[in-house]
């Protein structure tokens, strides 16, 4: 039979463990969002280098145009 200070260590280590573990989880979740945000701001410079390049191109071409 534990005495009623063993149940109560139990019971609060318990408690602990399952705190750590939440902790952990938002860890991992926080990590992962952090990754996904990552690969958003990479997307966007792609589309931006993608855009400025078309651009560039479009302005090449007016030019050549509007000289002839």
């Amino acid at each position: 039979m534990k005495t009623s200070l063993a149940r109560q260590k139990d019971t609060a280590n318990l408690q602990v463990g399952k705190q750590k573990r939440a902790t952990e989880q938002r860890m991992t979740q926080t990590e992962t969002n952090i990754q996904d945000k990552k690969q958003d701001i990479s997307d966007t410079q792609s589309a931006i280098k993608v855009a400025q390049n078309n651009l560039q191109s479009y302005e090449k071409r007016y030019q050549h145009y509007a000289h002839h």
